[in-house]
């Protein structure tokens, strides 16, 4: 946005430091406008929900002159209800994204300098995941998450509508390798809820084995079908699996079974041309085929919240993943409310992935460097371990990856000696 006037066309979802984006402009611009026609024609008794996968930082968005809302936090996904402002044949949407180089929001590897400095690469600013529309009934699952229950064989189903009414039904069916092997349908009397299933496989010689890195097609195929009066008026496919992550005495057990080969990589999630956006879902599975290829049974997505299909891909071939939230780089109220906001939206959007087995709200003490010694710092980390364990207490959580640990099912220690007499030293 230059001199009051938009510059030129962007190629979204690519941000527009990056060649991909058809700009290539690395110097700051705090300021990013979007707009762009398409046309719409809705069902009566139908909505139109506009989703954003990612845009940095703070994203205002108008449909033909009327504010659908705002969002602040460059990782998470946001969603905007657009039926109030849509109109027949052309519309015109309009999007806003405020960046700048602020210490106090969670940026991760993205520099707040005006150059590259040691490992802190090129802002990346505005829309750079994928922006889709999606049309839904007036009432309509808005989220469905689930937990594995491994030693009793269920899976918890915790329910989010839209436009709740009297009268609605969720069908849950699970199938195993084609076959149905549950069911399930429960009245609802409010838009959130609670539905467990019994995945117990009594026609089968044997129980079905929990999903693990080795044995990735232990999978239940899921339909939920959300019905009104009897009528389907939402239909929504997923799937899950019976798996289980835990620290018992002094390991880490997967499916209650000591886990101590860990080959994880550390993946920096860039890609040639575009930045941190991938080009395609090939990019995103060759880098995943090429982990399993090169001997790694994990990867971290090192201060990245990667694209999902990257986590569907590793659910589907067999990887361990850490979840890594984007660090800040300054301690403040205002930097310690941006964290857990954001985070909390993270966790929620990714805790179904099978292969998420860890949670890492904290890099190496970035953004609270004064751990050791403030307590205020220590209470941060603390926290997010606690707020972590609340939204999703089926998986393992990190305080501060690498360095020093407050509450943490895990202890991890980076260090980059060079030399065996730097580590003897260390330790």
């Amino acid at each position: 946005y230059k001199g009051g006037k938009l510059s030129g066309e962007i190629v979204v979802p690519f941000a527009y430091q990056t060649k991909a984006s058809g700009i290539g402009d690395e110097h700051r611009h705090d300021h990013l406008w979007y707009e762009r026609t398409f046309s719409c024609r809705l069902a009566r008794g139908k909505r139109l929900l506009l989703h954003f996968d990612g845009a940095d930082y703070t994203a205002k968005v108008w449909l033909n002159g009327q504010m659908l809302g705002t969002h602040s936090g460059g990782y998470s996904r946001f969603t905007f209800d657009a039926t109030h402002a849509l109109k027949a044949g052309e519309n015109v949407l309009v999007v806003k994204c405020d960046d700048s180089y602020s210490a106090a929001q969670p940026r991760g590897k993205q520099r707040c300098v005006p150059e590259s400095v040691s490992c802190f690469y090129t802002d990346t600013s505005g829309i750079w995941k994928t922006v889709w529309l999606e049309e839904v009934a007036d009432v309509s699952l808005e989220r469905v998450l689930t937990t594995c229950e491994y030693e009793r064989q269920c899976v918890l189903f915790e329910y989010k509508l839209r436009g709740y009414c009297e009268g609605l039904t969720l069908e849950i069916e699970a199938f195993y390798q084609g076959a149905r092997a549950a069911r399930t349908e429960t009245q609802l009397f409010s838009d959130h809820g609670k539905i467990r299933l019994d995945l117990t496989l009594n026609d089968h010689m044997l129980n079905m084995k929990p999903w693990t890195i080795g044995r990735t097609e232990q999978h239940f195929d899921l339909v939920y079908r959300l019905r009104r009066a009897g009528e389907t008026v939402d239909e929504v496919r997923s799937y899950t699996a019976l798996v289980d992550y835990r620290v018992r005495e002094n390991r880490i057990e997967v499916n209650y079974l000591p886990c101590y080969y860990f080959r994880m990589v550390l993946a920096q999630g860039y890609y040639p041309q575009s930045g941190l956006t991938p080009k395609s879902d090939e990019e995103l599975l060759n880098d995943v085929l090429m982990i399993k290829e090169m001997g790694f049974n994990g990867v971290r997505m090192h201060q990245k919240i990667e694209d999902e299909r990257f986590y569907y891909f590793c659910d589907m071939v067999g990887l361990f993943c850490w979840l890594e939230m984007p660090a800040v780089y300054d301690f403040s109220p205002e930097s310690a409310s941006a964290l857990m906001r954001e985070w909390t939206e993270v966790v929620l959007q990714y805790k179904g992935y099978l292969s998420v087995m860890a949670y890492v709200p904290v890099n190496e003490s970035w953004g609270v460097l004064q751990t050791s010694e403030n307590a205020q710092m220590q209470r941060l980390t603390s926290g997010l371990y606690s707020l972590t364990k609340a939204l999703d207490p089926s998986r393992l959580v990190i305080s501060n990856d690498g360095w020093e640990h407050t509450e943490s099912d895990i202890v991890t220690l980076h260090n980059y000696a060079q030399s065996g007499r730097e580590l003897s030293l260390a330790y």
